[in-house]
């Protein structure tokens, strides 16, 4: 999995919650795109987007492939541009994120933090994914 950054800058103020739920919804089972994470921002803002890919060239390529679909779709940030993106090669947040305690509020490896669910491609059992 690859962190990967992208600096989005539009004439209008960014709303995280609108922004993760835009790039989530322009991304396609192909993209890898596993998690978003959005810093607020007023008229730049950054988004963090966690991908599963083979390799850092094919991750960053995804990451654009969603920003820029996201861009598009978007009536509220017409004109909006993608500034700069690129993979973290040592995941800034990945202190932050994960522990090896079951600490409230940070995912174990391997788990969803929002429910504690294994996520399915840890089960090698097809009935359970």
């Amino acid at each position: 999995m690859y962190l990967v950054r992208a600096h989005l800058e539009s004439r209008h103020p960014w709303d995280p919650t609108s922004v993760r739920r835009g790039l989530l919804r322009a991304a396609t089972p192909a993209d890898g795109l596993e998690h978003v994470f959005v810093q607020d921002g007023d008229r730049a803002t950054t988004a963090v987007l966690f991908i599963c890919a083979p390799s850092l060239f094919r991750a960053e390529a995804a990451a654009r492939t969603v920003c820029e679909n996201f861009l598009a779709q978007s009536s509220t940030h017409d004109g909006a541009k993608l500034l700069a993106l690129a993979a973290d090669l040592v995941p800034a947040l990945g202190h932050l994120l994960v522990s090896d305690e079951d600490v409230p509020g940070r995912a174990q490896p391997g788990r969803e933090p929002a429910d504690g669910n294994d996520l399915p491609w840890q089960h090698p059992d097809s009935s359970q994914a």
